[in-house]
């Protein structure tokens, strides 16, 4: 089921289930449109009532939704805990599945910074007109915002590692940490599990932006056996994606990429743009050699200061990996969401103290949600990247 933890009075709430057949847990529409009550705390008399619609009903099978209005008229309150109860029948089994959320006051949210509409979270300037937002801070646009505006707007990033602990924290109903705040509860917390939480979410996919090629050289000292030659792993690395070639087999072992693949570096060339990092041959092919500094090449002699000699002639390969970028502003919002929701599963029991509710909640919605979306937007920016790889070659990378 998928829904979200809570809802400003006044706005819309969405949900969505998913039916199988009881039997085999194959995807089945149910037999009729899946019921639902919404109950307020524990009062046993629903506020609301109705039957769920499918949706996309061409390219999905048993997938429903229902928007439902949460406004005073309909009996919502401020700091009210509801749960949504869900009955659906499928080949004559019934079942029945509930999720809770709260309601908020707008105030709520303006004084912690956060605002939930539907299933988006938006940043809030304190100095809100009666128009429109603060055009530097405000998300989402009005009509009234220029196309430079929105474009920038929508590619904000958070400034540092606080303003994803706020995300996470934002995830589990739970006011932000303020300005200089090293003592809190929460700020403990999220410090604590920051690092593993933006390690677990980079290694989850290839993202654009926190990729990199590198040309590596071989290791003097070749494996003990089976590959030929070996490469040091960059000390940056949290995945090694890709080789130079397809065809070869190739494994991460020890902090080495081992394999049988290697390929001779270019012979230098006059009249031609290198790069920092680039290897060449010598002239004579005798030695190979490391740019220090990107240039355009004019002679061998004249340009010696660019190069660095490796004292030998060496193999290279080229490598693709995912690398450890710490840098909250060169991220876009779809990792930014992913490393926020993996910080809250880790920091929501400890907080929450729920018996690992809200945790199983952010869990479900991870995996059917927010991943996958943020995979979908960040592969639209470039070549298709595949998802899964086999246990053998994610064990090795």
């Amino acid at each position: 089921m998928g829904c979200q933890s809570s809802v400003i009075l006044e706005q819309n709430l969405v949900f969505s289930i998913c039916t199988h057949d009881p039997d085999t847990g194959v995807l089945t529409d149910a037999d009729a449109a899946p019921d639902y009550r919404v109950y307020e705390d524990e009062t046993a008399t629903a506020i609301l009532t109705g039957s769920m619609a499918k949706l996309d009903d061409s390219n999905t099978t048993g997938f429903y939704s229902e928007q439902i209005a949460c406004t005073a008229a309909n009996g919502f309150e401020a700091d009210k805990s509801y749960t949504v109860y869900i009955e659906a029948t499928v080949d004559s089994d019934k079942g029945a599945i509930s999720f809770g959320f709260t309601g908020k006051q707008y105030a709520d949210y303006k004084a912690t910074g956060f605002a939930v509409a539907g299933d988006e979270m938006a940043l809030i300037d304190d100095a809100i007109t009666s128009d429109k937002y603060d055009e530097t801070t405000a998300y989402p646009l009005t009509t009234e915002d220029s196309s430079d505006t929105a474009s920038s707007a929508l590619n904000t990033s958070v400034a540092d590692a606080t303003g994803i602990y706020n995300l996470a924290l934002g995830l589990i109903d739970e006011y932000e940490i303020e300005d200089g705040d090293t003592t809190s509860k929460a700020y403990k917390y999220c410090n604590r599990y920051y690092s593993q939480a933006l390690q677990k979410a980079l290694a989850k996919h290839p993202w654009n932006e926190a990729m990199k090629d590198v040309t590596i050289m071989q290791e003097t000292t070749a494996p003990l056996f089976r590959q030929a030659y070996k490469y040091a792993v960059p000390s940056d690395s949290i995945q090694v994606r890709a080789i130079g070639s397809d065809l070869y087999h190739w494994e991460v072992k020890g902090g080495y990429i081992q394999t049988d693949y290697a390929r001779a570096p270019d012979v230098w060339t006059t009249a031609t743009a290198y790069v920092a990092g680039q290897y060449v041959r010598s002239p004579d092919e005798a030695v190979t050699y490391l740019c220090d500094t990107s240039h355009t090449s004019s002679t061998w002699a004249g340009d010696a200061a660019n190069w660095t000699t490796q004292v030998g002639d060496y193999y290279v390969i080229d490598v693709e990996y995912i690398y450890l970028l710490t840098d909250t502003t060169a991220m876009t919002t779809s990792l930014i969401d992913t490393i926020a929701q993996e910080l809250a599963i880790k920091i929501a029991t400890g907080i929450k103290a729920d018996g690992g509710e809200t945790k199983k909640m952010l869990l479900e919605e991870h995996k059917v949600d927010i991943l996958p979306s943020a995979r979908s937007r960040d592969s639209a920016e470039g070549r298709l990247k595949p998802i899964y790889q086999s246990k053998w070659k994610r064990s090795r990378s």
